[in-house]
């Protein structure tokens, strides 16, 4: 399935209706994924576009626990790269062959309008942290 969003697609995948049907009902069989405990962070992984939220929510132990999003991997011609973002999501830049150990300010989430491409590498790895 194509989902237009993160957001989305883990909201649809916290609950999956089944094709059996209940034997008393006979409704379809619906199930709900949940966390027990907060995970503090939630990694996903990418294999096409898609749009980044900049927050999510998550059904933990059956309350909605907000995550934001910390950073994003990007890969291109064989070489990683990565966006983080503090409390205010300001970005900052982290290339090893340019930034060495170091990161570099280069301004905020509100000036790119699309997180899933940054200086011709695509997003592979999306890290959200809980708040």
């Amino acid at each position: 399935m194509d989902y237009l969003s993160i957001r989305e697609m883990v909201h649809h995948k916290q609950k999956k209706v089944l094709s059996e049907c209940c034997t008393h009902c006979k409704e379809n069989i619906v199930v709900f994924d949940r966390f027990i405990e907060d995970p503090n962070i939630f990694v996903i992984t990418l294999q096409k576009r898609i749009k980044i939220n900049k927050s999510l929510l998550l059904d933990v132990n059956g309350h909605s626990q907000r995550f934001k999003l910390t950073g994003i991997v990007y890969f291109g011609e064989f070489h990683f790269t990565s966006l983080l973002f503090d409390s205010e999501f300001n970005m900052l830049y982290h290339d090893g062959i340019v930034t060495k150990s170091g990161l570099w300010s280069v301004g905020h989430i509100s000036d790119l309008d699309d997180l899933y491409r940054y200086k011709d590498r695509n997003a592979r790895l999306i890290i959200y942290k809980s708040v």
